[in-house]
């Protein structure tokens, strides 16, 4: 069932890279959606976008997320329940901040660094589920451990 569920990841990684491709296109689109929504106070029928291209950069990029989505929700339910619960948990959060944040370089950029670290967290996933077989919390754990050290050792030279 494990091969399975990494095989949609496959997918998935895939749906990922081509957002990636076409999120300043996306970004561009739903600009103009939000714009449209502000002056007519209703949502852009098919009618109203440009071009039908238009439409389904934006139809592709929601299905897109809705199917990632879905796909860490049942990730909660893997071994490595806890990083896809902080990719959740993280979609949740800069999707309040984007929306949130008038059209700018920083959500561009927030949104940007987003998909970037999906993209490589799903392909570590991929990876470690099909060749490596590190046990994530224990790297996690040590890595931690180390970085906490480093960075009390480092407090205590500055306040020497």
């Amino acid at each position: 069932m494990g091969h399975l569920f990494y095989l949609i990841g496959i997918f998935v990684f895939l749906s990922l890279l081509s957002n990636l491709f076409n999120l300043s296109k996306y970004y561009k689109i739903r600009f103009w959606m939000n714009t449209f929504k502000k002056v007519t106070s209703k949502d852009p029928q098919a009618s109203d976008f440009r071009d039908k291209k238009d439409q389904d950069i934006v139809s592709v990029f929601t299905s897109f997320s809705v199917f990632q989505f879905f796909w860490y929700l049942i990730g909660i339910t893997s071994a490595s329940w806890y990083i896809f619960g902080i990719i959740i948990i993280l979609n949740f959060l800069v999707n309040l901040i984007i929306f949130n944040l008038p059209q700018s370089l920083i959500g561009r950029t927030i949104l940007h660094t987003l998909l970037s670290t999906k993209i490589l967290v799903v392909l570590a996933l991929i990876l470690n589920h099909f060749h490596f077989h590190y046990n994530w919390l224990s790297l996690l754990d040590h890595w931690g451990h180390k970085f906490f050290d480093w960075s009390i050792r480092a407090l205590d030279n500055i306040l020497i």
